[in-house]
């Protein structure tokens, strides 16, 4: 049990009206009247204890496994499934307990601040949706840091992807439509694998019949844009129009043999766009059937736009050149160690040159936002090693990436190295 939660202690077979008294170690933990058939029922808090294991007894008898008490906070993800993946916008639902009252945290992705501020109930818990921030793709953990201090990281990891996915079923109702169409629950087709198992469903009666939907982009990006879709012997052929633009055809009937069979097409590519954030418009024009086909109809699975272009976390400003480029006069800078451990990043550099240098370094210290975190300006003058110490224990457990500037006469070289801090 945790310092600060709740759990419920009863029993039965005391004397009616008996006075129960329960303690864990030496501490009371509640004393009450057993009602009048000889039975009690209570929920008790955990008070603040140190983390050791107790022996609970109740009116001298001893419960026969010891309770452990953890006094330290506890941060959980909450999700229906493991593994799952995160885009941006979307919300990661946060749940956590043991935190003393009194205490703000503030809760982070990486080194990226996405909420503060937030102060524990009288419970000692919080229960709360975080919006996920515009980072690059990978694995990360959530932590709680309390007032500046203590840093509480969640108990598993999840995975971010750039990749936006919108399901139909979701943009109901449609801003214009020539026929009926609603959402359409799929999870009563066996082996269905549609994803949430619903669809957009649209009953057109014709060629020439559509519908459209709106969606919101959350940013601007160029994207590969691909569809899924129901298949099956009542389905047409459609023309899908992305802001009036054609971004793909779809052919909806398959010959399953039975005629009430629905299956999920594979993955139908559209013409790689540009979309600007903000709202879009998606419609959907009947063009036809197959000749086999008996209807028009259209089960529109979800969309999928997946970014083509790379995330580059580093300021706007910044050059990049390849670490085997070198820098002036043959310049050779590595950074250690990685991960940081003691609060201490190493530079160390190095040159084959003959005469003195005079090369000025501009360090900047980012994190995976892009945004500087920690900066200075110094010389180095010897020729063959120089090492230089930087203090980085003011900067929380994350990814960074230090971005040096060299300066030696006239020319300027600029490499950027990632190193994490994990402290």
């Amino acid at each position: 049990v945790r310092v600060g939660e709740k759990f419920a202690v009863g029993g039965s077979g005391y004397i009616p009206n008996e006075v129960i008294t329960a303690t864990l170690g030496s501490n009371t933990l509640f004393s009450l009247n057993a009602n009048s058939k000889g039975g009690f029922s209570t929920i008790v808090d955990i008070p603040s204890l140190a983390n050791v294991r107790y022996m609970m007894s109740i009116n001298g008898t001893t419960r026969p496994e010891p309770i452990t008490v953890l006094k330290d906070p506890v941060l959980t993800i909450i999700r229906d499934s493991i593994p799952y993946i995160y885009r941006y916008s979307e919300r990661i639902h946060l749940r956590g307990s043991g935190f003393q009252i009194g205490s703000t945290i503030s809760f982070h992705i990486d080194t990226v601040l996405i909420a503060a501020g937030i102060k524990p109930d009288s419970n000692y818990r919080f229960d709360l949706w975080l919006n996920i921030p515009w980072v690059p793709e990978g694995k990360y953990k959530v932590s709680a840091r309390i007032n500046g201090g203590d840093v509480i990281t969640a108990d598993s990891s999840f995975q971010i992807s750039r990749t936006l996915r919108y399901e139909f079923e979701d943009m109901y109702p449609p801003y214009y439509q020539t026929d009926d169409g609603w959402s359409g629950y799929m999870g009563f087709i066996a082996d269905t694998t549609f994803s949430q198992r619903n669809t957009g469903f649209f009953g057109a009666k014709a060629t020439g019949r559509r519908i459209g939907f709106n969606f919101t982009l959350p940013v601007s990006d160029t994207f590969d844009v691909s569809y899924y879709h129901g298949i099956g012997r009542k389905y047409g052929n459609y023309d899908i129009f992305i802001d009036s633009i054609l971004s793909a055809k779809i052919v909806g009937y398959y010959d399953t043999n039975y005629i009430y069979d629905v299956q999920r097409s594979p993955k139908i590519l559209g013409n790689r766009s540009f979309l600007s954030k903000g709202k879009h418009s998606i419609e959907f024009v009947c063009t036809g059937t197959q000749p086999t086909s008996t209807e028009y109809l259209l089960d529109i699975d979800n969309m999928i736009l997946s970014p083509s272009t790379p995330y580059r976390p580093f300021p706007p400003d910044t050059t990049l050149d390849a670490p085997t480029d070198g820098v002036p006069k043959g310049i050779i800078v590595q950074t250690y160690p990685n991960p940081v451990t003691n609060g201490t990043l190493m530079l160390q550099f190095s040159s084959g040159a003959t005469a003195p240098l005079n090369a000025m370094v501009t360090l900047r210290i980012c994190d995976v936002l892009g945004v500087e975190r920690l900066s200075e300006t110094f010389y180095i003058a010897d020729r063959k090693l120089e090492t230089r110490s930087v203090t980085v224990s003011g900067l929380h457990s994350g990814t960074y990436f230090c971005i040096l500037t060299i300066k030696n006469e006239g020319k300027e070289k600029t490499t950027v190295s990632s190193f994490i801090i994990n402290r």
